[in-house]
């Protein structure tokens, strides 16, 4: 899950920080302590599943300002020092975010908002089911970053840095994932989901690992990254 923080208060945002580094959902995050550069983040392509919205800014504009220019799949929480009945009443609008932090914030109120949150992301979506020791296990597909091939087995990548591995080949791998997953090599499938951006040989996740690009597979995978960005734009 992609998350960023927009906070003035640079305190704020190394609070914020150790508390997302305390989740292993969480596969990448950024930072943003002017609203202006978040902003032309999110309008050169970034997109996040999750923002954490400060909404008092000394500048022209507010937080309330810049959630509107998101995507409606962007999931929101405001965090504020100001009770929601009182934000409503100030800026004359009603909201209905995704949810709602008052400051200083607490680590039990943000690790219940953060799951709540990617509750809702999952939600709908089927999950992997795999065969570990003689044991069914049920892997969500928005936790797996990328899988990678090993002879007869299967190295199922999580963004959590968990990895399981499956007796199976990858072509058969292959026939149970979603439309997310793209081929990049012989040995690589990734989930577009957690892609970064995708080189001329090579592709980066959102945690910064780098996996081979094959020419093979070039083509195809650039199209369906771009297609899947529109999709989620």
């Amino acid at each position: 899950m992609r998350v960023a923080v927009c906070d003035d208060l640079k305190e704020s945002l190394k609070e914020t920080e150790n508390l997302l580094r305390e989740l292993d959902y969480v596969s990448e995050y950024k930072l943003y302590h002017n609203l202006d550069t978040f902003l032309e983040a999110v309008s050169a392509g970034e997109r996040y599943d999750v923002v954490l919205m400060d909404i008092c800014w000394k500048s022209s504009q507010t937080g309330i300002d810049a959630v509107e220019r998101l995507s409606e799949k962007t999931k929101v929480i405001f965090v504020t020092a100001y009770p929601l009945t009182y934000v409503e009443s100030v800026y004359g609008k009603e909201f209905t975010p995704s949810g709602f932090l008052m400051k200083p914030v607490k680590r039990e109120s943000f690790q219940a908002q953060m799951d709540k949150v990617y509750r809702q992301l999952a939600q709908g979506k089927q999950a992997l089911c795999v065969s570990i020791h003689s044991k069914s296990v049920q892997i969500p597909y928005l936790d797996v970053c990328y899988l990678e091939s090993q002879l007869h087995k299967v190295d199922i990548n999580l963004c959590s840095g968990k990895k399981y591995t499956v007796t199976s080949s990858m072509r058969e791998m292959k026939t149970r994932l979603t439309q997310e997953f793209v081929t990049i090599h012989q040995s690589y499938v990734v989930n577009l989901a957690h892609v970064r951006e995708i080189g001329k040989r090579e592709c980066v996740m959102a945690s910064g690992k780098t996996l081979p690009l094959s020419k093979t597979y070039a083509s195809s995978a650039k199209t369906a990254f771009m297609n899947f960005l529109r999709r989620e734009a």
